[in-house]
């Protein structure tokens, strides 16, 4: 009993007892008192009532619902096709959806796992809007001057020989200041990390492993600490081993050696080639970082003009930096599959519908004998949450497939964290509260409605037309508009990311992909640490293969500042581009067009005149209308006094650099045997050999066959031919759209069995009027009519609605889209085809079947 039930319980004893003494004779006043001595203390009893009744309200409570949840499985056992039909519906929205969301939790929502994740932060130079790497002068100075973090560390990623059995192997590697792994505060599995005393030149052969690249490689031996491994042709220490969730950078660094800045390092400012992460102070914002940093980039910039004028800084949270893009693809690829789910739960409401018209007399006769609306509608929710969880428990199952075919099917890189997906306690929790919000969408309606029919109206139906009416043809008309609308959205969405990956991969690259392979080379510095003995080297491959510092389709090249002659000799006149150092046979072995003027020829070497070439949008940007050839540019060596002029003897045509959906770089070449000394050190001493073959097997053996011949010790790395890093470049696109085209089928199936239903159920519940409009003359062209008409109404209507939903929502897409636009009218027709004649297909199905109607037999059923 509830506490006010109590209460008057209570105040009614009292009164009938203190009635009952004044009829005996007894005073008023001393009959109240009597009365209420009688009962006891009153706080106690009441407090006693209140926790019985309580507990009887609970008993009642679970057995009424045990009593439904045993109900709602008879009917399940009563209308097997129809459960199944149902539950396997939902089951699809929720395993769907759940599996999408354990993405979502993967790599959005996880913390990192680093001490303090909302510290950990992201610094970066930013020049012309563009975040870019950090110089060591820079960072340097940053670190004096800046008293926002405890701790700014920096790294820089490298390739690596690793010379160990069964032969020398080229490994990802980084070269990191000594807090680099303090920022994190991730301790080693073995061993330790740098000292500072480690950091420094000449005390800075140590070396630390990954875990992966200790098992595999070491054989996870113990023992590892404190030998010596040949890393780069010079002798390393182990002294530690980071555990395999170290990753920070999500780069796969496979070790890591100190960066042991040279004092000519810390004082150059113009090379920008360092990752900087900082740990914030613990009162200190991000926003605060911020405006810290832009003050001491000002000063830099007032210090150092020639290299860090109109050079400024970001900070960001290293986690935002590092999800980047996946955030907002694996959020529209939710709310993709949220569509599918509401499909599906608008379809099951429609399938409940159906089912109450078939129990509406059960529903009525259980009124009609006591049963109030509140418990009716209790008993019918029970029975939707039943066949919820039911579909919750497959559609987990289903959710575990999916997640396995996403990971395997998803490009690697291409979205952080993905590989950590999987259902835990958080996925089953996201489950039931999916299955919680079925319930209510798919079941409410429907409950709502039987339980306020009058039961008295409904039994004197006797069953012609029970549970119909124009209100409820209204309302699943209604719901056919919902499922027409959704899905329209989700074929829009996906249509536009196909057409999208269409475009891209039919995008000319510039050059002839056909029978192309690559392979990377590299040359240690300890052993080849003359720019003449570089040079020398690669010219001696480059007799035999096509040599170029960037491999196509992988990004641009080396970034640098091009300055065309006429303009002051100052970092605000640069043109920021890119260099590729090739071999004279480039253009020839990538059939790369020469628009004007000429390649580089055997006579381009060191002490004749210095040579370029650039790409037509290079010309285009730095000489706007005028002839390239023959003019000249400054770049990446010389000075004020000697600017080192580089003269342009040919336009060669743009190139695709970064891929098929990005933008074309101004890009700049130079002959090999002209390469500045310093550019060796920022390719790393590595270049990329070209072969065209009909086979890959053969070309992969030249490349290997020319290394070997100039030094057995030098791995040859990254074998892959043109069309494989097409594909790698296609991958997000076509990944983006295989995902979200595969939920858009599914929403499309989903709408066309929800909208055959719906006209499947309008024909049987007219049976009686179709069969008086046949008897009164209609021919069955005029009944098929009917029902195709009044089943494209609410299609229709769904279309419009769909269409301006489309728009709104399409420029969510904007940022994955290349080559279309948001509302390319093209896909909103070919969507708006598709979707109405699967629905019109769906519509004449029953609509014949109503053709074929007889009359008698409609009358005699209807009577």
């Amino acid at each position: 009993m509830r506490p006010k039930e109590v209460d008057t319980e209570l105040a009614f004893h009292i009164e009938m007892r203190a009635r009952e003494l004044i009829a005996r004779g007894i005073p008023e006043d001393e009959a109240w008192r009597e009365a209420r001595a009688r009962l006891g203390d009153p706080t106690s009893l009441r407090t006693r009532l209140v926790a019985i009744g309580r507990s009887t309200h609970r008993r009642e409570t679970l057995s009424e619902l045990w009593h439904d949840v045993r109900f709602a499985f008879r009917q399940i056992a009563t209308a097997p096709t129809f459960a199944a039909i149902a539950i396997g519906t939902l089951a699809i929205g929720i395993g769907g959806t759940t599996a999408i969301f354990s993405a979502v939790r993967a790599v959005i929502l996880a913390p990192f796992p680093w001490t303090h994740p909302d510290r950990t932060t992201f610094v970066a130079e930013r020049w012309h809007d563009l975040d870019g790497s950090v110089s060591v002068g820079n960072y340097v100075d940053w670190r004096t001057m800046s008293s926002s973090f405890t701790e700014l560390a920096a790294e820089k990623f490298i390739g690596v020989t690793l010379d160990a059995a069964p032969a020398p192997e080229r490994v990802s590697g980084g070269r990191v200041t000594q807090n680099f792994f303090t920022v994190f505060g991730q301790h080693p599995l073995l061993g330790r990390t740098f000292r500072a005393d480690e950091d420094t030149p000449g005390n800075d052969h140590v070396v630390v492993l990954s875990e992966g690249l200790w098992r595999s490689r070491f054989g996870g031996d113990s023992a590892i600490l404190g030998r010596t491994i040949t890393v780069n042709v010079m002798p390393y220490i182990v002294i530690g081993v980071m555990p395999a969730a170290f990753d920070p950078t999500l780069s796969e660094e496979q070790l890591w050696i100190p960066a042991a800045f040279t004092p000519a390092e810390r004082a150059e400012h113009d090379e920008h080639s360092y990752t900087v992460v900082g740990l914030l102070a613990p009162t200190v914002t991000v926003d605060a970082a911020q405006r810290d940093m832009r003050r001491v980039a000002e000063a830099l910039a007032a210090r150092y003009p020639r290299q860090d004028a109109e050079r400024s800084a970001s900070v960001y949270p290293l986690d935002r930096f590092l999800i980047g893009n996946a955030r907002d693809q694996l959020l529209i690829v939710l709310g993709a599959v949220s569509l599918v789910f509401l499909i599906a739960c608008v379809n099951v409401a429609n399938l409940l519908l159906a089912r109450s018209s078939v129990r509406a007399r059960e529903i009525a006769i259980r009124a009609a004998i006591g049963a109030g609306r509140g418990r009716l509608v209790r008993q019918l929710l029970t029975e939707g949450a039943v066949m919820s969880l039911l579909a919750s428990a497959l559609g987990v199952a289903l959710a575990a497939v999916l997640i396995r075919v996403m990971v395997a099917a998803a490009p690697a890189g291409v979205i952080p964290r993905l590989e950590q997906t999987h259902v835990n306690l958080s996925v089953l929790g996201f489950a039931l509260a999916v299955a919680a919000i079925a319930t209510i969408t798919s079941g409410l309606v429907p409950a709502l409605r039987l339980a306020r029919q009058d039961p008295h109206e409904t039994l004197r139906g006797e069953g012609r037309g029970i549970g119909g009416g124009r209100a409820r043809e209204r309302l699943r008309g209604a719901l056919v508009t919902i499922e027409v609308t959704l899905a329209l959205m989700l074929l829009v969405g996906s249509g536009l990311l196909v057409k999208s990956a269409i475009v891209q991969q039919r995008t000319p690259e510039g050059f002839d992909m056909v029978g192309l392979s690559a392979a990377g080379v590299s040359l240690p510095p300890t052993t080849y640490r003359d720019p003449a003995v570089v040079r020398h080297a690669f010219e001696q491959i480059a007799q035999q293969v096509t040599l170029v510092s960037a491999r196509p389709l992988t990004g641009p090249g080396s970034d640098n500042g091009v300055i065309p002659e006429g303009r002051p000799l100052r970092v605000e006149s640069a043109i920021q581009s890119s260099m590729r150092i090739i071999s004279p046979d480039y253009f020839s072995t990538m059939r790369i067009p020469i628009r004007r003027g000429r390649a580089f020829t055997a006579q381009d070497v060191r002490g004749a005149n210095r040579v370029a070439i650039v790409s037509q949008h290079f010309a285009d940007i730095a000489w706007p209308g005028g002839d390239a050839i023959g003019r000249r540019f400054a770049c990446c060596e010389g000075s004020d006094t000697d600017p080192m002029w580089k003269t342009v003897v040919g336009i060669a045509g743009d190139v695709r650099s970064r891929g098929p959906s990005g933008q074309i770089d101004p890009e700049f070449y130079l002959p090999i045997d002209q390469a500045p000394d310093d550019a060796w050190r920022w390719l790393g001493q590595s270049m990329t050999m070209i072969v065209r073959s009909p086979s890959p097997s053969m070309a992969a053996g030249a490349m290997r066959a020319v290394v070997r011949d100039l030094d057995p010790t030098l791995p040859v790395s990254d074998i892959q031919t043109a069309d494989q890093a097409f594909r790698t470049a296609l991958a997000p696109a076509r990944f983006n759209a295989l995902l979200l085209g595969a939920l858009a089928g599914i929403g499309l199936l989903l709408s066309a069995a929800g909208i055959f239903g719906v006209i499947a159920y309008f024909v049987a519940l007219r049976t009686h009027e179709i069969g008086v409009r046949r008897a009164l003359g209609a021919t069955a062209n005029d009944v098929m009519w009917l029902m195709t008409r009044q089943g494209l109404e609410p299609v229709a209507l769904g279309l419009s609605l769909g269409t301006a939903a489309s728009l709104l929502s399409a420029r969510l897409l904007s940022g994955a889209l290349y080559g279309v636009t948001p509302w390319d009218p093209l896909t909103f027709g070919a969507v708006g085809l598709v979707l109405g004649a699967v629905a019109l297909a769906a519509i004449l199905v029953p609509a014949r079947r109503a053709m074929r109607i007889q009359p008698t037999r409609a009358l005699q059923f209807g009577g």
